[in-house]
């Protein structure tokens, strides 16, 4: 039953992001090019700062970690898209703030954000080094591996900010 409702939890704050993006991008036509690319950029700037509001106000971990999710899928379009200029160094600071939660699944989603945005995120390289001292602190203390965690999307993430 807890794993279903993970996923529907998943389910739901993936429409949410849908939802948000499209009626961002259906409003009114802008005259110029330039103002139509501004307005999008700030959209943008605002759907990453509610979508980490929103990791940040919720109490279940299940719906946390599926608004991480989202906010990952997001990051890694923009990334695809080369529009990274709406993520700006306070929404970087916000995303290295939530690799201190304790939810190792939340964790590593936010490193597989901050690794999308490559040199970018060269702020939150302390916050994932602590991170990886975090899971590599909990392996040390279960007594066998646990087959999955946020130790490869953590060093995945180090090395896509390390490269040029």
């Amino acid at each position: 039953m807890p794993q279903r409702a993970g996923r529907t939890a998943r389910r739901l704050a993936l429409c949410v992001v849908a939802v948000c993006w499209l009626a961002g991008g259906v409003a009114g036509t802008a005259p110029a090019q330039d103002r139509a690319s501004l307005e999008t950029e700030d959209r943008t700037a605002l759907l990453v700062a509610q979508m980490i509001a929103r990791v940040r106000s919720v109490d279940s971990p299940e719906i946390r970690v599926a608004y991480a999710q989202s906010l990952r899928m997001v990051i890694r379009y923009l990334s695809a898209e080369g529009r990274l200029e709406s993520i700006d160094d306070s929404h970087i600071d916000e995303m290295a703030e939530l690799l201190e939660d304790e939810s190792d699944a939340l964790r590593g989603v936010v490193a597989g954000a901050l690794g999308h945005l490559g040199p970018r995120a060269a702020r939150a390289e302390p916050a994932l080094e602590e991170a990886l001292r975090k899971v590599d602190a909990m392996r040390r203390a279960l007594p066998i591996q646990p087959q999955a965690d946020s130790r490869q999307t953590v060093k995945w993430a180090l090395r896509k900010i390390a490269a040029p």
